[in-house]
């Protein structure tokens, strides 16, 4: 598999008061998808990216396996480079959602031990969905 993901562009900032876009266009709503005050873990499908923006970084969350929250993050501390790793939010909630407020932790599958990259907190989602789940 490769480091680079196939992404679409990173959305545009979205002012919360107005709705309007830092470039000023003025809907909230991108091709990329709405802004999400949650997303619910248990619904991602296969290639699914979940957009999150933090107080300092803005991250791009791709699923491979819905089931172990497993994907590949690029953006923030990883720069443009992905890395596989599995997404759970801090605190860890019994609803498996992700929502604004709330911290991300991703750990890194890397050789002997994994690493845990624990984001500031969220201040915006969107989640990417994908048209149709490849057969597995």
């Amino acid at each position: 598999m490769s480091r680079r993901l196939n992404l679409i562009s990173l959305p545009e900032r979205v002012n919360r008061t107005t709705g309007k876009l830092s470039s000023g266009s003025r809907s909230s709503y991108r091709q990329s998808g709405p802004l999400a005050t949650e997303i619910a873990l248990d619904q991602l499908r296969v290639n699914d990216q979940v957009v999150i923006r933090t107080a300092y970084s803005t991250y791009i969350f791709q699923v491979i396996d819905p089931s172990k929250h497993l994907g590949m993050v690029i953006g923030g501390v990883f720069g443009d480079y992905a890395a596989r790793a599995y997404l759970e939010v801090a605190p860890i909630t019994r609803d498996h959602r992700l929502r604004t407020g709330v911290r991300v932790c991703f750990y890194v599958e890397s050789n002997p031990w994994g690493k845990r990259v624990t984001t500031s907190v969220v201040t915006e989602l969107i989640h990417r969905r994908t048209g149709t789940e490849p057969p597995r």
